[in-house]
């Protein structure tokens, strides 16, 4: 029985990759490799997250207390805000209301409070259940 011819002994060519294919595979690594993920990043002015004049990234600190609005009595100026999930202020101690991102307001800490929750006193601006209350 005669030996049986390997396929890259029979046709040398069939399953080698031409020396274009190699190059643009290789052009493409390198691209990747050099340029890495810019896509979708802002730049320039009003830029969230980086600092608009040489593109660092902004640290902000965590802050351990942070409210939430759950009731509102406009008539007579004050806001019930939650505190179950964080540490709450003493009282006197006045917080920025803030609706998403915007900044809506400001109120001042009561004495009255339980365990979870205090009321505070509208010195600006009227807000809305569901506003975050930080200190300023």
């Amino acid at each position: 029985m005669p030996p049986i011819p390997y396929i890259h002994t029979a046709c040398p060519q069939a399953n080698r990759p031409r020396a274009s294919v190699w190059l643009a595979l290789t052009l493409v690594l390198v691209g990747t490799a050099v340029g890495g993920c810019r896509g979708g990043r802002k730049s320039g002015r009003g830029a969230t997250g980086t600092d608009a004049t040489n593109g660092a990234p902004v640290l902000r600190p965590i802050d351990a207390s942070v409210g939430r609005v759950i009731q509102v009595n406009e008539r007579l100026r004050f806001a019930v805000l939650d505190y179950t999930l964080s540490q709450m202020p003493p009282p006197g101690t006045r917080l920025v209301l803030y609706r998403s991102t915007n900044r809506v307001g400001i109120v001042r800490l009561s004495g009255w409070r339980n365990p979870a929750t205090v009321a505070a006193d509208f010195v600006e601006g009227v807000p809305l259940p569901d506003d975050l209350a930080r200190p300023e």
